[in-house]
């Protein structure tokens, strides 16, 4: 008898295989994906702070910010732009 095809066990080690590199790689991928998200969130960071530059630079003759008076003062922010860098 001459049998054309494959075996169980052959196609069991095939199975085998792929399921091993299928559980190396999906750890990868799904880092990946994380880093792509806050690459993003950054970017959209970034371009929120130029919105706003670009905003007081035009509304106010001295650059400066207009801010809304509060019957609290403020407490000291860190520019944007660090925050950004971490």
């Amino acid at each position: 008898m001459n049998r054309k095809g494959f075996t169980l066990i052959e196609l069991l080690i095939v199975v085998v295989i792929i399921g091993i590199l299928a559980a190396i790689a999906i750890p990868k991928f799904a880092n990946t994906k994380e880093k792509a998200y806050l690459a993003s969130m950054k970017s959209d960071l970034r371009n929120l702070v130029t919105a706003e530059e670009a905003y007081f630079a035009d509304s106010c003759s001295s650059g400066r910010p207009r801010r809304p008076s509060t019957s609290r003062p403020r407490k000291a922010r860190r520019p944007a732009s660090k925050l950004l860098d971490q």
